[in-house]
């Protein structure tokens, strides 16, 4: 227990890890463990966070200072924040997220490079893209739907198939396109200068 601050932190093994407070580490993190990396409220990594071995769970807000955000299969616990700054390499790459009826809010930033891909997002309350600087990709959506919203992107892919109750777009460059069956079961706000695309059903 208590607040972990270090330099660089990495585990190996089979053995899981958990953050009952959120760690300060200055560069970065790396984690190459089979066990579960759980982050009770968050934590900051200024040099970036790798999570290749295990599944993550997750509540609060995870941080670092413009480098990437790597995660595997993630499960929220609480209200969720993934934030990597303001710089090209600060890239957010997800695996499936299970949301438990939970938010996640992903922010890479303003700078071109800084991509945000998430392999499906399922039962995830409030699902938000509030500002990426490249491509966002999402694979599918649902489980039991939720509101989805992209205050600020480079473009938006849909890959897989989307349900949500409602969705508000706005302050896109490019394209949001929903390439799979899309069902929207309250509303569509849109705003903006961008193209919208559905191409499934």
């Amino acid at each position: 227990s208590g607040v972990l601050t270090a330099d660089d932190i990495t585990a190996a093994g089979s053995a899981a890890v958990n953050f009952d407070a959120a760690p300060v580490i200055t560069n970065a993190g790396t984690f190459t463990n089979t066990g579960t990396v759980t982050f009770d409220v968050g934590g900051t990594f200024g040099g970036g966070l790798s999570i290749t071995g295990g599944t993550t769970s997750l509540a609060g807000i995870l941080t670092t200072s413009g480098a990437a955000l790597n995660l595997g299969a993630v499960t929220l616990t609480g209200g969720a924040e993934l934030d990597t700054g303001d710089g090209a390499s600060g890239t957010i790459d997800v695996g499936a997220v299970t949301g438990a009826g939970n938010t996640l809010t992903l922010d890479s930033g303003t700078m071109a490079g800084a991509t945000i891909d998430v392999a499906s997002a399922a039962n995830v309350s409030t699902l938000t893209v509030r500002d990426s600087g490249d491509q966002v990709t999402i694979g599918a959506v649902g489980g039991t739907p939720g509101a989805v919203t992209i205050t600020d992107s480079a473009g938006v892919d849909f890959t897989d198939t989307f349900a949500a109750t409602t969705v508000a777009l706005s302050a896109t460059t490019g394209t949001i396109e929903f390439q799979g069956d899309a069902t929207i079961s309250t509303g569509l706000t849109t705003g903006g200068g961008y193209d919208l695309s559905f191409l499934g059903a």
